[in-house]
């Protein structure tokens, strides 16, 4: 069977001593705090498991995202912009995540667009 993790994001917002990412494997005692690859002092906002692939693990911060690849062991920061706080993610799991890798995504965002365009005027008469 494969493990299961459960994570939990600390904030340094009022109060409190220590803030960042904790995880707990389901059956193993209590929460690690993880911080291999983020910066000492980590307010996490928001965490988003990946929903097909469970070991990656996304979380929002007072430093931008956080992308880990192994269940939270390790951290890596994509290309953002510097000075970004994040609160919230949204995970489209939906049909047009499936067409990005066929369409393109320039392809795809206009086809969203042009709809969301032509139900406007529609519904706006």
């Amino acid at each position: 069977m494969a493990e299961t993790y459960v994570y939990a994001g600390a904030g340094m917002w009022r109060g409190g001593s220590r803030s960042g990412i904790f995880r707990m494997k389901l059956g193993n005692g209590g929460f690690e705090q993880m911080t291999a690859g983020l910066p000492e002092q980590t307010s996490v906002h928001t965490v988003t498991v990946h929903p097909r692939h469970p070991e990656r693990v996304f979380i929002g911060t007072q430093d931008g995202p956080y992308i880990s690849e192994d269940h939270g062991a390790h951290w890596r920061r994509p290309e953002f912009p510097d000075h970004v706080q994040i609160w919230s993610f949204l995970v489209a799991i939906g049909f047009s995540a499936f067409l990005v890798d066929r369409l393109g995504r320039k392809k795809l965002f206009l086809i969203a667009g042009v709809g969301m365009l032509v139900t406007f005027s529609i519904w706006t008469g």
